[in-house]
């Protein structure tokens, strides 16, 4: 068994902007926001002429049983947040691994 070592966070130096995000990972001109927004709408989400962004779905908030039709109105989030992963030990991480921490899609939507 894999243990995990437990210590006291260091809570300084944050900065947002050390965390590259809604990248274009996949090439296809969405950002990971457009990508998520896709992925967990529940009925066929309406793109801009583009197609690089959505402009109308239907998203379910299991937080507050709200359904959200525009998705200016919703907040994509990260499973960790950022700082809690600075503090935690991401300061120490390669700016390419940092990159990827807001910007992978691997775990699928519920």
């Amino acid at each position: 068994m894999t243990r995990l070592t437990v210590k006291a966070e260091s809570a300084s130096g944050y900065e947002r902007s050390y965390f590259k995000h809604w990248t274009d990972a996949g090439g296809d001109c969405q950002q990971t926001r457009a990508e998520v927004l896709v992925a967990e709408s529940k009925v066929e989400p309406t793109h801009s002429k583009s197609r690089c962004s959505v402009v109308k779905g239907r998203w379910y908030s299991t937080y507050d049983g709200k359904t959200w039709a525009n998705p200016l109105d919703i907040d994509i989030d990260h499973l960790v947040a950022l700082k809690e992963a600075w503090d935690s030990g991401a300061k120490s991480w390669s700016a390419d691994d940092r990159s990827r921490l807001p910007t992978t899609l691997d775990t699928p939507a519920r």
